[in-house]
């Protein structure tokens, strides 16, 4: 089969299943659902999930719902109106990070998605990753910790959420040069 992003229809190395229009030019996820996984987080690992809004689970007891595509059309706790394939506005991502660092405090699970769930989701993630890198403790018990502070938050993103997470060379430069500093502050505020 051919794992290109060019194909009809197929499933490339990452478990990412197409199906491509060419006559509109339009990529869809087929069943890719949501992935759940741990960010770490001075307090602890915080339970995040995410993947294509569209299989964003309506349950505002238990999820936090961050919306990373303007052309979606859903209910959501937060919207970042990210266009396809671009960055999104820096004090906008910073308050939906932020938004969403706090409702893990309080025990709700966040929900990043776009159409997708690799480009606009990931450069969301990449931050959040960014965070928790930089405010993880490095040891516990006197046991150095495989997360400790520091490493790439796009390498962090691409082996815990998706291969393929984090689409453009913009969005991984946006993910690296992101200013986390007032970020970092306020989460350990939070312990």
């Amino acid at each position: 089969m051919n794992n290109s992003r060019n194909m009809i229809n197929g499933t490339d190395e990452t478990g990412f299943h197409y199906y491509e229009d060419r006559v509109n030019s339009v990529v869809q996820s087929i069943g890719q659902g949501m992935k759940v996984f741990s960010v770490p987080m001075p307090w602890g690992d915080a339970t995040i999930s995410a993947g294509p809004y569209m299989d964003f689970p309506h349950d505002d007891s238990i999820y936090f719902g961050i919306k990373c595509a303007r052309e979606i059309d859903m209910p959501y706790s937060v919207a970042v109106d990210i266009p396809d394939f671009k960055t999104p506005d820096p004090v906008e991502a910073e308050s939906a990070v932020w938004l969403a660092i706090a409702a893990s405090r309080v025990g709700l699970t966040p929900y990043f998605g776009c159409m997708g769930g690799l480009g606009r989701t990931g450069t969301m993630l990449g931050i959040l990753a960014k965070v928790g890198l930089s405010t993880a403790p490095r040891r516990i018990l006197g046991l150095r910790l495989p997360f400790s502070r520091g490493g790439d938050p796009v390498d962090w993103v691409r082996k815990n959420y998706r291969v393929a997470a984090i689409e453009t060379t913009e969005q991984e430069v946006f993910v690296r040069e992101f200013d986390v500093r007032w970020l970092v502050k306020m989460t350990r505020s939070l312990r």
